[in-house]
């Protein structure tokens, strides 16, 4: 299976790299995940998911109001309200709205963008615009938000 996605990797960087001649050789190329086809007789739901969360979500018109209100498990949409991109009003607060009260919710983080959530850059020369968005203070602070809440969602697993 490592070998399959490590081929895989392979065969779109090479397809990126195509594409892109002026791109970096560090450049990452957007990897799209490796799902098989569905036959007719297929479901796309999986049951194996009994709660989901969404941090920052984006492409809200790419969903319909009829699939979204079709939802019957518990999901959890956080926006951050620095996000420039993914705007929490126009992202997961509409796709928290579609899916219904009965199992969505809305959170917002306040004070940090995407950036905020990532790792610490580890090299002075890492690209400001990521690394300089919150302080190291502000990202473990926003860290440990996260945390709470999404162990605030997901039930004591120990206690079942």
């Amino acid at each position: 299976m490592a070998e399959e996605a490590a081929n895989i990797i392979d065969k779109q960087t090479r397809w990126y790299k195509r594409q892109n001649p002026r791109a970096s050789a560090v450049s990452a190329p957007f990897i799209q995940p490796y799902f098989p086809l569905l036959t007719a007789e297929q479901s796309v739901r999986d049951g194996r998911f009994s709660r989901m969360i969404f941090v920052s979500p984006g492409y809200s018109v790419l969903y319909d109001s009829e699939g979204l209100a079709e939802i019957e498990v518990p999901i959890l949409f956080i926006g951050l309200d620095q996000d420039k991109t993914n705007i929490p009003k126009y992202q997961g607060e509409i796709l928290a709205g579609i899916v219904g009260e009965e199992y969505a919710d809305h959170i917002i983080i306040e004070g940090t963008d995407i950036w905020g959530l990532q790792t610490p850059c580890s090299e002075a020369d890492m690209l400001v615009e990521i690394c300089k968005s919150v302080t190291d203070e502000e990202r473990n602070n926003v860290t440990i938000e996260l945390a709470e809440i999404i162990l605030d969602f997901v039930p004591n697993f120990e206690e079942d």
